[in-house]
């Protein structure tokens, strides 16, 4: 245990590290863990549906002045148990640069997995699958690539009008969960299909991304956990680190706390469990840029719902009171 403490004061130190990414970046991934790993599926008890709306650099204008400039992302996800040796889930992504209507660039995912559950007492080896469509569109009459001899891109410049492309898509994934910890490890984009929008000669691969996830639960009291998480993201060129500790009351009625995104930002978020059996989930996150401010907004804000159905089976059926059997 007091390697894991050292291991996690380490990473919340590393904050000169910077991953390319391809992918929509989420600040509450501990609320959205199908989407970095196929293996979840089935892992909770019940069936969850999960949203999460996320809008980066909020406020960012460019320099010509263009409204919504900024990033934004929503993903809807479902994950439920199948039988006692698997699960299933899917979820579908909107990731657009800037505003739908006036982003130079759009992507959209529909994505379905499956995982098959080896137990080993109360422990559980969850292996994944994913597969899905990857859809990438390009507006250029909203997209100015630079005309500079330093950061031109040739690629860009033989584009030439609208274009899209779709790709089938493959994930793998591995999951194991113990009472007070879990590990994680998956890889997107597995074939690394080449992305061709009306350009002749280029190439643009989706670049294959793993991700390394962890967390461990210290029971501080009947009611009071404290939930320190890491996720690390690559594409075997950069990476990315981000720690998260969580001090979480009776099983996320109430929740608290903060996540570090190297070399990006200080992440404070909050949430709360509402309706009587705590099942409807709401969070929010807001992102304070601390490193490379001048070439962002300083802040970046994202909103978590997600709702857990009951168990197949255990709605019971009323009650119907007869006075034939009122005595």
């Amino acid at each position: 245990m007091k390697r894991l403490i050292s291991f996690l004061i380490y990473l919340l130190l590393a904050s000169n590290f910077l991953f390319a990414q391809q992918d929509a970046q989420f600040s509450q991934y501990i609320f959205n863990q199908l989407y970095y790993n196929p293996a979840y599926a089935g892992i909770e008890d019940n069936p969850r549906f999960t949203f999460l709306s996320r809008t980066q650099w909020l406020g960012y204008s460019t320099t010509t002045g263009d409204p919504s400039a900024n990033p934004n992302s929503q993903i809807l996800s479902y994950a439920s148990k199948l039988g006692n040796r698997s699960g299933i889930g899917g979820y579908i992504l909107n990731d657009a640069f800037g505003s739908y209507s006036v982003a130079p660039l759009r992507d959209f995912q529909a994505q379905l997995s499956y995982a098959y559950h080896v137990k080993f007492g109360e422990n559980i080896l969850s292996i994944g699958l994913r597969a899905g469509i990857d859809f990438q569109y390009i507006n250029t009459s909203n997209w100015r690539p630079p005309t500079d001899a330093v950061s031109q891109d040739p690629t860009l410049n033989q584009i030439s009008q609208n274009g899209h492309q779709s790709n089938v898509d493959l994930g793998l994934g591995l999951w194991y969960k113990a009472s007070k910890f879990f590990v994680g490890l998956s890889s997107d984009h597995l074939q690394q299909s080449n992305l061709k929008i009306n350009v002749t000669g280029g190439s643009n691969n989706l670049t294959n991304h793993t991700y390394l996830t962890a967390g461990y639960i210290f029971r501080l009291n009947q009611n009071l956990n404290f939930r320190p998480t890491v996720l690390v993201k690559t594409d075997f060129n950069s990476y990315s680190i981000e720690p998260n500790a969580i001090f979480e009351y009776s099983n996320y009625k109430v929740w608290g706390g903060v996540s570090y995104r190297s070399g990006d930002a200080i992440i404070p978020m909050i949430g709360l469990s509402v309706l009587k059996d705590n099942s409807l989930r709401i969070g929010y996150s807001c992102d304070f840029t601390v490193i490379n401010v001048l070439g962002k907004a300083l802040t970046s804000q994202e909103i978590m719902l997600s709702y857990i159905l009951p168990p197949s089976g255990s709605i019971s059926k009323p009650v119907i009171k007869t006075p034939r059997f009122a005595f």
